[in-house]
C-alpha cells in the first residue's frame, strides 16, 4: 500500500514480496502496474508464468501500465499461452502499449479461429489500427453474445466513416445494447437519409437505443447533413412526456433542432418554466435558446435572476447562444466562481463565433478571466486556450503561479495543457515553452509534475520518470489498518428519488474506499448535487461546489482492477492519471471503454432504477454506512 500510494519502486519490499504466497505475489503484481516504473517489468514478466493463475493474470494487467520498452516478447507469448484468462489480459496490455494488430494477430496465429476470436475480441475496440474494422466485421459472425457484442462495439466506438454499411447493419440487433451502439455511431458517420432509419428507434423498448436516436438525431441536423425532418415532431412532443426521465431529459435536449414549431414551443417553454426537475428546466431552457426561440431571451433573463447558482450558470450558457453581451458582463461578475465560468467561457465562444472578430476581444476577455481569484473560472479558461491558443506563452506561465496553490487539481493540468497547445501553435515559443515543462517536471507537486514530464514528449523529448508521488500516510497507518482489517462493507446513497444500496470492493481499491469511507463518515457527501448525467449511460456526484471542479482538497493515487463497468459499477472520476479525489459515477450500461482507466471501488445490489431517474441537479441527500 506504501509503494502504491507513493508511486515508489522498492527494491527490498519487491525481493521479499516474491518470497511470499500466492495472494501475495498477486499483490505485488498489482502494486508494480500501479507505481508504472520500469524496474519492475522483469518481475512482472516473472510473474507472468507464475504456477498461480490469479498471479499470471495480475501480471499480465499490470504490464499494460509500464511505458513499452522494446518488443512485448512476454505479452505476445503470454496472449497465445494455455490460460485464456490471462491471455485475454495480455492482448489488453499490448494495445494498451501500442502494439499493432497483425503483430498480436501473428502470436496467436497457432490456436484456432475460435481462440483467436475469444482472446482478441475483447480488447479490439483499444487497437488505434486501420485493420481494426475489417476485424470487427469478422468478429460479428461470432455466434457467442459476449464477443459478438465486443466486435460490435469496436465497430461503433470512435467509428470510421468506411464503416457505415456494417453499422447500419447492426441497427436489427437482437441485443439492445448492440442497437444503442449503432444508434449512437450513426450520430458521428452517418448521412442525411439515417434520419428515416433512427426513427423507428424512438418506439424501441429499451431507454438506450432511444436516448441515442435522439442524440444522434440532433448531431446529424447540427452538422448540416439533413434539415429537421417534419415526420419527427409528434415523436418528440409525445417524448418530452415520457415516463422514463431519461428519454425526457434526451427528447428536450435534442427538441431545439426543431423549433420553431408551435407545439414543441410551447412545450419548451412550459418546462422552461413550470419543470419541477432543474435538469429538465435547464434542457428546455438551452434548448429554445439554441434555436433561437422568440421566448429564449425573457426565460434566459428570468434563469439569471434565481436564487439558485446552477441556473444562473445554465442562464450563462443560453445567453452565449444568443450572444446576449449585456446579460454575459452582468453574469462575468456573480458571486458564485461556478457562475462566473459559464459567463467567461460562454462570451469567450460567442465572440468567437463572430465572422472578422479580432482576437484582441477574446484575448481581452481570456486575461480578464485568468485574473479571477476562482479556481475553476481560471481553469476552465485555461481549457479553452489549449483548443484556442491565443495568449502568448509567458502569460500563461504566469497563470500557472496561482494555479500551483490551488487545492483544485484540475487547473494546474489546464495550465499544462494551454501552455502546451501554445507551444505547438508558435514555433518561436516553443523553446520557452520546454523550459517551463522542465521547470515544472521537477517541482514538488506530483499531479503537476507528471502532466509536465507527459507534455514534454510532445516535443520530442525524452519521457522522464515522474518520481514518487511524495510521503503520503505513514507505513505504520498501513499496519495498523492491516491489524484491525481492510475496509469494506455497504454504503446507501439516500437520493430525493429513493434509496440505493452499494456493496464496496475493497479489496480491488483500498485506498479509494479508505478515503471513501472517511468522506463518508464526516458527512462530506450529505447535499450534494448529482452535477453530471448522461441519460441511460452514467450519473455522477461527490462535487462540493456543484459545477464539475470541487474536491476534497487532495488527489487519490489510481487503483486500475479487473472489476469491469457494467451496469451498476461505482468509478471514481478524474482529470488524468491519479488525480482523483471524491467525485465518483456509476454506469448505467456496459461502458468498455473504461475498464482499467478509473478506479472501480463498488457495485449497486439494491435501486439501480433509482439511478436510472436522477436528473441533473437531482440532491443526493445523505450517505450512510449500512451497519
Amino acid at each position: 500500500m506504501v509503494m502504491a500510494e507513493r508511486r515508489l519502486y522498492d527494491p527490498y519490499s519487491v525481493r521479499e514480496a516474491l518470497k511470499g504466497d500466492a495472494p501475495l505475489r498477486e499483490e505485488l503484481a498489482w502494486t508494480l502496474g500501479r507505481v508504472g516504473d520500469g524496474k519492475g517489468r522483469g518481475v512482472l514478466e516473472e510473474l507472468l508464468v507464475d504456477e498461480a493463475a490469479p498471479v499470471r493474470r495480475a501480471a499480465a494487467f499490470a504490464l499494460g501500465y509500464l511505458e513499452p520498452d522494446g518488443p512485448p516478447v512476454a505479452l505476445l507469448r503470454a496472449a497465445a499461452g494455455a490460460d485464456r484468462e490471462t491471455a485475454i489480459l495480455a492482448v489488453e496490455s499490448l494495445a494498451a502499449k501500442g502494439t499493432g494488430v497483425a503483430e498480436v494477430l501473428q502470436a496467436l496465429t497457432p490456436l484456432s479461429a475460435e481462440e483467436r476470436w475469444a482472446r482478441l475480441l475483447p480488447s479490439l475496440h483499444r487497437f488505434e489500427d486501420d485493420n481494426t474494422t475489417l476485424l470487427a466485421a469478422g468478429g460479428l459472425q461470432v455466434e457467442e453474445p459476449e464477443l459478438h457484442a465486443a466486435a460490435a462495439f469496436a465497430l461503433t466506438h470512435d467509428p470510421a466513416p468506411g464503416s457505415l454499411s456494417l453499422i447500419r447493419g447492426l441497427l436489427g440487433d437482437g441485443e439492445a445494447q448492440v442497437r444503442g451502439w449503432a444508434v449512437g455511431a450513426l450520430g458521428e458517420v452517418g448521412e442525411g437519409s439515417d434520419l428515416e432509419r433512427l426513427l423507428p428507434f424512438l418506439g424501441d423498448s429499451s431507454v438506450g437505443p432511444v436516448v441515442r436516436a435522439l442524440r444522434a438525431a440532433q448531431s446529424l441536423i447540427a452538422a448540416g447533413k439533413s434539415a429537421a425532418p417534419d415526420s419527427w415532431r409528434p415523436r418528440l412532443v409525445a417524448l418530452c412526456a415520457d415516463k422514463r426521465p431519461a428519454v425526457r431529459l434526451a427528447a428536450l435536449r435534442a427538441a431545439g433542432a426543431w423549433l420553431l414549431d408551435p407545439e414543441l414551443g410551447k412545450v419548451l417553454v412550459d418546462r422552461a418554466r413550470g419543470a419541477q426537475s432543474e435538469g429538465e428546466r435547464t434542457a428546455a431552457l438551452l434548448a429554445l435558446a439554441a434555436a433561437d426561440h422568440p421566448r429564449a431571451v425573457e426565460l434566459i433573463r428570468e434563469a439569471a435572476a434565481s436564487a439558485r447558482p446552477t441556473l444562473r450558470a445554465v442562464a450563462a450558457r443560453g445567453a452565449g447562444l444568443l450572444s446576449d453581451g449585456e446579460l454575459l458582463t452582468l453574469l462575468s461578475q456573480d458571486e458564485v466562481g461556478g457562475v462566473r465560468a459559464a459567463a467567461y467561457l460562454a462570451s469567450l465562444r460567442a465572440y468567437d463565433r463572430v465572422a472578422g472578430e479580432e482576437d484582441e476581444v477574446l484575448e481581452s476577455w481570456a486575461r480578464i478571466a485568468l485574473a479571477d481569484p476562482d479556481s475553476a473560472v481560471r481553469g476552465t479558461v485555461l481549457d479553452w486556450l489549449s483548443q484556442r491558443p491565443i495568449l502568448p506563452s509567458h502569460e500563461l506561465v504566469a497563470a500557472i503561479e496561482p494555479a500551483r496553490r490551488d487545492r483544485i487539481v484540475d487547473t494546474k493540468l489546464s495550465a499544462v495543457s494551454a501552455l502546451v497547445a501554445r507551444g505547438l501553435e508558435v514555433a518561436l515559443e516553443r523553446d520557452g515553452v520546454i523550459v517551463e515543462l522542465e521547470r515544472l517536471a521537477r517541482g514538488a507537486d506530483y499531479p503537476l509534475r507528471r502532466a509536465a514530464v507527459e507534455a514534454l514528449v510532445h516535443f520530442g523529448e525524452p519521457l522522464w520518470s515522474a518520481g514518487s508521488a511524495g510521503p503520503g500516510r505513514g507505513a505504520t497507518v498501513y499496519r495498523d489498518l492491516l491489524v484491525a482489517g481492510l475496509p469494506s462493507g455497504t454504503i446507501e446513497l439516500q437520493t430525493e428519488r429513493g434509496k440505493v444500496r452499494i456493496e464496496l470492493r475493497c479489496r480491488r481499491a483500498v485506498l479509494t474506499c479508505l478515503s471513501f469511507l472517511q468522506l463518508t463518515r464526516q458527512g462530506f457527501f450529505d447535499g450534494q448535487l448529482f452535477h453530471r448525467v448522461i441519460p441511460a449511460s452514467l450519473v455522477q456526484t461527490g462535487d462540493p461546489r456543484g459545477d464539475g471542479w470541487g474536491g476534497p482538497g487532495y488527489t487519490l493515487r489510481d487503483e486500475p482492477n479487473l472489476l469491469r463497468f457494467r451496469r451498476g459499477v461505482v468509478g471514481m472520476a478524474h482529470s488524468g492519471p491519479d488525480t482523483a479525489g471524491s467525485q465518483f459515477f456509476v454506469t448505467l450500461t456496459r461502458r468498455p471503454e473504461l475498464d482499467g482507466r478509473y478506479t472501480a471501488f463498488g457495485e449497486v445490489v439494491e435501486g439501480l432504477a433509482v439511478l436510472d431517474s436522477i436528473l441533473p441537479g437531482d440532491r443526493l441527500e445523505r450517505v450512510v454506512i449500512v451497519p
